[in-house]
Order: C-alpha cells, then structure tokens, then sequence
C-alpha cells in the first residue's frame, strides 16, 4: 500500500501504469516522428509503437528541461528493438539505457530555442575530429577545414547516434562499437568513428566539388569497411 502511494506522490508509477497527459506540447511532433522512424521495418508494430510512445513520454517528462528532437525516437526505436527478446523488462531497459546513450550527446541538444552552448560545442567538436584526421591525412584535414562541412554532419548524425543515417541492423553493429561503459569513452568512439568515416571518403573530399561531395558522402554505403577499420584500430591500440 504505503509504495504505491508514494510512487503516486512522488510520480514514479511503474511504465505501464503512467498516464502522461495528451495535451503534451510535443505530443504531435512525436507522433509524426514515429512514424518516419523505420518506417518500412515490420517488427514496428502499433502495439509496439505505443510501448515506445510510453517511454518517450515517460523520458520527455522526466527530461522536461530539455528540448524534444527527432532523434529521441531513433535512439528509443533501436534500443526497445535490441532488448525487446526479454518482454518483461524490454521497457524499462529501454528507459534506464535512453539517459545512458543521450549522455554523450546531450551537448548537442538544446535546452531551449536561446541555448548558445549546442552551437559552440558542434563548432569544437569538429575542430576536434579535424585534428584527429590531420594525425593521418594531413591534406585531407586542411581539405575539410576549408570546406567547413565537418559540422554538418555533426548536426546531422549525432543528435540520433547515426540511427537516421542506417537500416537497423547496420546501426546495431555501429553501436556496439559506440557503446562503451561511461559516457567518455562512448564520446570518444564517436569521435573515432566521425574521423573514420572523413578518412573512408578521402579520395572524393580531395577530388569532387562541394556539391558533389556532399551528395556522395550522404550515401553512406561503406559502413562495414569503416566499422572493420575501427576495430582493426582498437584491437592493436589495447594490446
């Protein structure tokens, strides 16, 4: 008696028992997101949508003093599908490990429509991956600094850890390179994988216009080289 009580009070209740209030302002946004999430992949059913529209809510209230984006759905979407095998914690795993993956990304989202620290953090971010490059393919890292486009793929893929950029299956092998035991270590594979995938494009950066450049590295088609690079890389800087 005396928990469920104070779960009540303290608006704890468990998932399946929450009722979060439809007049949610990004109630609407979240609902036309879902449904460009994966759209073709069929294990997303409306049952399943519904447990994921739970856990978003749940997360969106908890996290109230952040900004809702799109990737929020990418990120939950992948998670519930990894740990759904366990139906009677599928949800709650999801939840708990939704604060963990938005940790190393958290910088990038905004806490509001006047938050100034997103910009200059995706700015740094990218000096950073810069630099990384430049400790291999110094050409290569002079190239990206002139065009300036490193921060747009920032903008573009890490608000969702890539999962916009990816079939499911293919995000699920890049994550488990990602997913690491602390926010830090999960940042800097991020960053690994960022100057993996500018070193995989080297002879298109330094041969194609802008235009053309950005059209060919939106294709992302070479994921599984990369991936192979990043774990070649890893295993010979562990032994």
């Amino acid at each position: 008696m005396y928990a469920f009580k104070w779960k009540r009070k303290l608006g704890i209740l468990n998932l399946e028992e929450r009722v979060i209030p439809q007049s949610l302002i990004y109630s609407n946004d979240l609902n036309k997101d879902m449904d460009r999430t994966f759209p073709t992949n069929k294990f997303f059913t409306p049952e399943i949508k519904l447990k994921i529209k739970n856990i978003l809510l749940n997360y969106i209230e908890v996290n109230s003093a952040m900004d809702y984006f799109q990737g929020l759905c990418y990120i939950t979407y992948t998670l519930y599908y990894v740990f759904s095998k366990d139906k009677n914690t599928a949800e709650m795993n999801t939840f708990y490990a939704l604060h963990k993956i938005i940790a190393p990304i958290r910088p990038c989202i905004p806490l509001d429509e006047d938050d100034i620290g997103p910009p200059s953090f995706i700015s740094n971010l990218s000096k950073v991956i810069i630099l990384k490059i430049s400790e291999e393919k110094i050409d290569l890292a002079e190239k990206l600094n002139e065009l300036d486009i490193v921060k747009i793929f920032v903008v573009q893929g890490m608000p969702a850890l890539f999962a916009n950029w990816y079939d499911l299956d293919s995000v699920i092998h890049l994550w488990d390179y990602i997913i690491d035991t602390t926010a830090v270590k999960m940042f800097d594979n991020v960053i690994e994988f960022f100057t993996a995938y500018f070193l995989s494009y080297e002879k298109i950066i330094m041969n194609f216009q802008l235009e053309k450049i950005l059209q060919l590295l939106q294709s992302r088609t070479n994921l599984g080289k990369i991936l192979q690079q990043l774990k070649y890389k890893k295993y010979y800087k562990n032994i």
